[in-house]
């Protein structure tokens, strides 16, 4: 099994394209980590909140017990700090939650875009390699049922201009099974795919 073409133009298309994919699932990593730390940073800034209010909190508590000192209002006055204290104490444990779940959600972020982006780019890759192998594998075998096979293959997918500087009437000598045409055209195919031609 051979993974690249015999060819060089064709041969360095193919590690072209090996680069840009290896390029693209980095770019996919690259992606996962941006999107990692734009959520993280939000966590980070709401953490920093649930700091914030949890140290009011605890200045909010030495503020009642000393109001509660004061003579005939300090009762009062304690109540209502201890509610302001009660709802600064709650209000630091849902930023702290919220931190929580936004760091949770930054890492599965992330790793969602690195990860699905490199299993597409993969993907396409694999797909598009393999297709190439086995159609490569198919050339090489020959064979009088290859040369058809190619020189169809030629028919198809070969540009215009291509086809025409092989001569007039081409599809026509092929239908007849002239076997000029025919290696002609399998000839074309092989270029294509990047395949020596056989000696």
């Amino acid at each position: 099994m051979t993974l690249y073409a015999d060819t060089a133009a064709h041969r360095t298309r193919q590690v072209l394209g090996d680069l840009l994919t290896l390029g693209l699932r980095v770019l996919a990593v690259v992606a996962g980590r941006a999107v990692y730390r734009q959520l993280n940073g939000l966590a980070g800034q709401t953490r920093s909140l649930g700091d914030a209010a949890t140290a009011s909190t605890g200045q909010l508590r030495d503020g009642v017990a000393n109001l509660g000192t004061i003579p005939l209002v300090g009762d009062q006055l304690s109540g209502l700090l201890g509610q302001v204290q009660a709802f600064t104490g709650q209000t630091a444990v849902s930023l702290h939650g919220q931190a929580a779940k936004l760091h949770t959600e930054a890492v599965t972020a992330g790793m969602a875009v690195a990860v699905v982006g490199v299993l597409v780019v993969a993907a396409v890759w694999l797909l598009t390699r393999a297709r190439w192998v086995r159609r490569a594998s198919l050339l090489r075998r020959g064979g009088p049922d290859a040369e058809e096979a190619l020189a169809l293959s030629a028919l198809v997918h070969a540009s215009p201009r291509l086809l025409h500087a092989l001569g007039s009437g081409l599809t026509a000598r092929w239908r007849a099974g002239d076997p000029t045409a025919v290696r002609s055209l399998a000839a074309v195919e092989r270029t294509r795919m990047g395949i020596r031609q056989p000696r």
